[in-house]
């Protein structure tokens, strides 16, 4: 691509405040390291002052030696340089507001009609509120750039919500908890910016942030100054709203030094000071470049640090107070502290926080701050000013448990200085403190490490901007053919269903596929539906869909459910050696070249053959993200005791990244049990290291059923929820999946009353005792409910045939229907149905919720005694038949009749089709699930041009 095809260019327009250059200026560096031009534009005022400040006037002359293409701009904000923008504060607001957009239209079409490298994108900071007009007329990408947390984000962006709630803009606000934002667990009113706090709503600044946060909706992608680990609930809502890429913390490359001037004061360099003082003994306080305070503020921390006897730093602007008071500390103060204080006006802000001599920070707030505080783990007082810095608080103080209040909005008394700032420098609350913010540095040092969640962000992004590059697109377009995918699904009917579904939805979007079915699945199917190519019709709708067979290595007549042991070992070690011929046979011929290897998660060979063939590596996850990131993380459960272990630890399991808590009875059937070294143990071994070196992971779930989950599996590796993965004809699929002859239920259904048969299937795979058959059956007879019951011969054994109690059809004929298999989903959706007894199987599930039918919960293996605790725990539309005790008529009688009928049927109901809306709207056009399959496409499309 390199020859056909010019690097982005990029024009970046901080706002003209300190705290949000810092991190435009080291993402304009971080973005031409990687191969962007880059058009920096400061205003003329910001420019002039740290043109000033650092004696220099090109800022980025150091870092275009290191060969960077960044070029500089000013432009004005329509004000003339002499004007006091901070005494003014509202008059710059309202120039920012109605006339600064009419100088940077000008100036960004001058580079754009002047740029031997075209431009190709605008990335503007959020709280501008023209970038999409501008970034519109000039056919740039629109990247809205935000320099503080998700949270504080979020809440913007939800402003509807909080005004639709009473909790903004009401004459008389809420005051009790927000519990209703997407991805926000629960914030009270209090931790809201201030400007959501506000009485007066109609301030320049609060018309900014309503045109602002209208704008960011059209932005084609959103950058955070965040680390996903930090905030994966808000950056995923986020994200299913538009992309939205955690890239934070974004810090020079050298972090003590970096080689652009940002600060808009001269610094002073006050390491030969530190160097004086011992290690972790002086406490840095700052208040930022922006924030003013109270004289009396200022005044009382005064003596505070007077009384408490430490070292300290402290940074105090001349404006702190306002551009009119410059005389606000005690009389004599300086004279008094001059052996272990020093106050400054301006420092070198990062070069005190990571000298060993300093131990804390009592500080406003801001997010550049923390940001430097948390990653030389030194611990904060928290004395939040003004907007996010209230917000910051509440992530700071209440949710990572790294700093302590100052006063908490009280009025600020010098005796609670004192204590604090004890609480902070020494004793037992200081070292809980150290210990809490170490952890925290080590998210962010892992996010930013090769695969860490923030680089796989931005290298994420970079893509996304070259594929919405129009002319990359047509360069690929001109020199390269759709994606041709090789597809294997695992060899149970359960894992054919959803293979067969993707197969089709990616036809449908371009790709060429090829099908491979063992000889075995193949000929059930065949046998069952009549025909040899299951996927004729689907081609008829000109899909491009080749369809071949493999052996798994046993004769056709081979007893695989009743030789399972042999099957599984027969998987393991001898299918993958006929894959590989039957792969590269087709590798060989195809006159579309195979560019990716779409195969099941369970397969242990997946990574050895893709990359033989120089494959992308793609595995298709047909279960809940719950469950893959379990067999995902063995080697937690097995190092915390609740797994492989001589006497497995029974307590809750709360350490699993994106899994709140599940108690080990929830674990899959295989993770509890007490012999690990069976055939399928070893299976899950294998195959839960080689999908550790996928390229991506495709998951048959909801990115809002499972938001913490896939974002943590995000983090580690590309992970796309792409489900539920459907028909695009609901009730009839174009190709044939099913291992059994479908018996049409219809008729039968159709003599019955709305809602009120119980549809009872046990899946295509699992096998229960005739104890627990006979008891369903007696409980079916008790409850007095129309059924239809799927009851394969094969359910206890391919030996025991004869399970039901003597007499049982006769005695439930006008009311019961017994089937050996049939066409679910018609069952399923049919008007009459009312209820579904389970085994919990993941494909019957979604169906389930699709129709808006609630389950019975009856888990046999493997997976559904996780999906029940999805099912009946998470989401409400489940309950449980006997919970792993003994089954019993009786107990099938009650909860037979709780599912159908009155309240808790009614409750079930409702429940199930709120999950049932988030499923549709994950389907939708800009629905998550949608999002993130188009997104696959273009990562597999890119990324298999620039291998």
């Amino acid at each position: 691509m390199a020859d056909t095809h010019q690097n982005p260019h990029a024009i970046m327009i901080p706002y003209p405040l300190q705290g949000h250059v810092i991190p435009f200026v080291h993402l304009a560096i971080k973005l031409a390291s990687n191969g962007f031009t880059i058009t920096f534009i400061n205003t003329q005022s910001i420019h002039h002052q740290i043109s000033k400040a650092a004696g220099a006037e090109d800022i980025f002359a150091e870092a275009r030696e290191s060969g960077h293409d960044i070029r500089y701009a000013t432009v004005s904000d329509g004000l003339p340089l002499g004007f006091d923008r901070s005494l003014n504060h509202d008059q710059y607001m309202e120039c920012l507001l109605h006339v600064f957009s009419a100088h940077v239209d000008e100036v960004v079409g001058e580079i754009v009609e002047a740029s031997a490298t075209p431009v190709t994108c605008l990335i503007a900071d959020t709280f501008y509120v023209w970038t999409s007009t501008i970034a519109k007329k000039y056919k740039l990408l629109n990247i809205s750039f935000w320099t503080e947390p998700a949270l504080v984000l979020t809440l913007y962006y939800h402003l509807d919500l909080l005004r639709k709630n009473g909790h903004f803009a009401s004459s008389d606000n809420r005051d009790d908890t927000v519990d209703y934002i997407p991805g926000v667990q629960a914030i009270e009113p209090t931790d809201l910016m201030s400007y959501l706090q506000a009485s007066n709503i109609t301030t320049v600044v609060h018309r900014i942030i309503y045109k602002a946060f209208a704008d960011v909706k059209k932005a084609d992608i959103i950058l955070c100054n965040t680390v996903q680990e930090l905030e994966p609930e808000t950056i995923s809502a986020l994200h299913q709203k538009q992309p939205t890429y955690a890239i934070g913390p974004i810090f020079p490359a050298n972090f003590t030094k970096s080689t652009v001037a940002t600060s808009m004061w001269s610094e002073l360099d006050c390491t030969q000071w530190l160097d004086t003082k011992p290690k972790g003994s002086v406490l840095f306080i700052s208040f930022g470049s922006y924030a003013h305070t109270s004289k009396h503020d200022i005044v009382e921390i005064a003596h505070g640090l007077l009384l408490s006897e430490v070292n300290f730093l402290w940074v105090l602007r001349p404006d702190i107070v306002s551009s009119d008071d410059t005389d606000f500390l005690p009389v004599g103060f300086e004279d008094r502290v001059k052996d272990r204080g020093l106050i400054v006006p301006w420092c070198h802000q990062i070069g005190v926080i990571s000298h060993p001599a300093t131990g804390g920070f009592l500080t406003h707030c801001g997010w550049n701050s923390i940001l430097e505080s948390v990653w030389c783990s030194v611990p904060l007082i928290c004395y939040p000013l003004l907007t996010d810095q209230f917000t910051n608080r509440k992530l700071l103080v209440d949710d990572w448990k790294v700093g302590i209040n100052l006063c908490d909005r009280r009025v600020v008394m010098r005796d609670e200085v004192v204590t604090k700032i004890k609480l902070l420098m020494v004793g037992k609350a200081s070292d809980e403190l150290r210990d809490e913010i170490k952890k925290v540095r080590k998210l962010l040092e892992n996010a930013l490490a090769t695969d860490g969640s923030s680089e796989k962000n931005f290298n994420q992004f970079i893509r996304d901007v070259k594929w919405s590059n129009k002319q990359f697109r047509q360069n690929m377009a001109d020199t390269h053919q759709n994606p041709h995918a090789i597809m294997i699904p695992y060899p149970l009917q359960g894992h054919v269903i959803p293979s067969v579904h993707l197969a089709i939805k990616l036809a449908s979007n371009g790709f060429t596929i090829t099908f491979i079915n063992t000889q075995s699945i193949h000929h059930q199917i065949s046998k069952a539906s009549g025909s040899e190519d299951i996927f004729a019709e689907a081609r008829k709708s000109g899909h491009d869909i080749r369809y071949a067979t493999v052996s798994d290595g046993l004769p056709l007549g081979f007893d695989r459910s009743l030789n399972h042991d042999q099957y599984a070992e027969c998987l393991l070690h001898v299918f993958s050696a006929h894959v590989d011929e039957a792969v590269g046979e087709i590798v060989k011929a195809s006159v579309t070249p195979v560019t990716c290897l779409i195969a099941d998660t369970f397969y242990v060979w997946t990574s050895t053959i893709a990359k033989k063939y120089k494959l992308l590596n793609v595995s298709f996850w047909t279960e809940p993200a719950l469950v893959l990131t379990l067999y995902y993380h063995l080697d937690l459960l097995r190092k915390n005791g609740h797994f492989a272990s001589s006497d497995n630890r029974d307590d809750t399991i709360d350490y699993i990244p994106g899994v709140q808590a599940i108690e080990p009875t929830d674990l899959m059937s295989y993770l509890q049990a007490s012999n690990v070294t069976t055939v399928v143990h070893r299976i899950i071994y294998k195959a839960f290291a080689d999908v550790k070196k996928a390229d991506f992971i495709l998951c048959n779930t909801v990115q809002e059923l499972e938001p913490e989950t896939i974002s943590a599996l995000h983090q580690k590796q590309p992970t796309y929820a792409i489900g539920p993965i459907f028909p695009a004809n609901f009730t009839k699929s174009t190709v044939a999946t099913s291992m059994w002859s479908e018996l049409d239920c219809t008729q039968w259904l159709d003599t019955k009353p709305k809602g009120s048969v119980l549809y009872v299937s046990f899946g295509s795979y699992a096998h229960t005792s005739k104890h627990d058959i006979v008891e369903i059956a007696h409980g079916l007879l008790l409850s007095e409910v129309n059924f239809l019951w799927v009851l394969r011969p094969d359910i206890v054994s391919l030996d025991d045939t004869d399970f039901l109690p003597v007499g049982f059809e006769d005695r439930v004929k006008d009311r019961g229907l017994i089937v050996p298999w049939c066409h679910q989903i018609g069952v399923i959706s049919h008007p009459a149905t009312g209820g579904f007894l389970t085994h919990g199987g993941w494909n019957s599930i979604l169906e389930s919720v699709w129709c808006s039918v609630p389950l019975i919960c009856y888990p046999l293996l493997t997976d559904q005694f996780t999906n029940r605790k999805l099912l009946v725990d998470d989401w409400k539309v489940g309950i449980n038949l006997c919970d792993r005790r003994v089954v019993t008529r009786d107990e099938v009688v009650t909860k037979i009749k709780i599912l159908m009928v009155g309240k808790a049927s009614d409750e079930l109901r409702n429940e199930i089709k709120k999950v049932r809306k988030l499923l549709e709207n994950a389907l939708a056009t800009d629905g998550s699930s949608e999002k993130n399959f188009n997104q696959f496409i273009r990562d597999v499309k890119v990324k298999s041009q620039t291998r």
